[in-house]
């Protein structure tokens, strides 16, 4: 509730601030001339902030918002704008000139969007922790760019510094400010140039040739890696940071995992004398313990 009606008042502050500064712009420093517009600007400003909370502005958890959640602040804006034109239409008590009442809605839409943005800035920079987690993804695609955002959300589970792609198109740019790397096979370089702790593979729709030749260029003694399941397997198309899984043996493997029915080949052993060659090495002693 607090920060409810500090964003309130924030935004009363901000848009009072618009319309003052709009006077300014209009009338330079003649005081007496801007004096006879206080009052609209007063209004102006009460109008605004009514049409904001029934907008549904302090509805939103700001901490998370999306560019989305953006637009409810301009269409609270254009709403209150649209309010204040036809109020100041009908009513004779006060006037507010055109260029000023533009002025403070355009004023007031760009301090507001600039006042969520640093909200949500401080808030991420509250939350990160000094020794926070550096993240590389590999795959600059749609999940990729998917998983940047959730982590952007949520910056005390780890901070994505790069991105590795194999496409000429977006190697050496940047997608939301982090920088994409190329081709895949140089990963481990960009481990340790960017001091890495963590790698995932963002591309649900690799095949098994794929996922075998990322994996080859990735020294798994040396860093963690997780992977997204298959496109099949993310029921609703988003990606989130809770998919996330290790590499299993699968993945190592390049093939499918051959299942065994050890009661089949227990049934075949049951009960008889059995040799096994190499019984000294690392298999060959596992086979004997588990045979007996």
């Amino acid at each position: 509730m607090l920060r409810k009606l500090i964003l309130f008042l924030i935004d009363i502050g901000l848009t009072l601030f618009s319309g003052i500064v709009s006077l300014f712009m209009r009338f330079g420093f003649d005081f007496e001339e801007m004096g006879k517009y206080d009052e609209s600007v007063i209004i102006y400003t009460l109008i605004s902030s009514i049409v904001y909370i029934l907008n549904g502005n302090y509805r939103i958890v700001w901490e998370y918002a999306s560019p989305r959640d953006m637009l409810f602040l301009v269409r609270g804006s254009i709403i209150s704008y649209l309010v204040n034109v036809t109020f100041f239409y009908f009513y004779r008590g006060s006037i507010l000139p055109r260029s000023v009442g533009f002025s403070t809605f355009l004023g007031s839409l760009i301090l507001l969007l600039l006042s969520r943005i640093t909200w949500q800035w401080i808030s991420n920079l509250r939350k990160g922790k000094a020794g926070e987690k550096r993240i590389l993804i590999i795959g600059a695609g749609d999940a990729g760019i998917m998983l940047l955002e959730e982590f952007e959300k949520r910056p005390h589970l780890g901070k994505v510094v790069a991105f590795m792609d194999d496409s000429k198109r977006k190697i050496g740019r940047r997608i939301r400010g982090v920088p994409v790397f190329g081709p895949i096979t140089e990963t481990m370089k960009i481990v340790e140039k960017e001091r890495i702790d963590e790698v995932i593979i963002a591309i649900p729709s690799a095949t098994k040739e794929e996922m075998e030749r990322i994996l080859k260029a990735i020294d798994l003694r040396k860093i963690r890696v997780r992977t997204l399941p298959g496109i099949y397997e993310l029921t609703d198309g988003r990606v989130r940071i809770g998919h996330l899984r290790d590499i299993s043996i699968e993945d190592l493997l390049g093939r499918e995992q051959v299942k065994v029915n050890l009661e089949e080949i227990g049934s075949y052993l049951k009960g008889r004398r059995v040799l096994v060659t190499g019984a000294g090495g690392s298999i060959g002693s596992e086979l004997c313990r588990q045979i007996a």
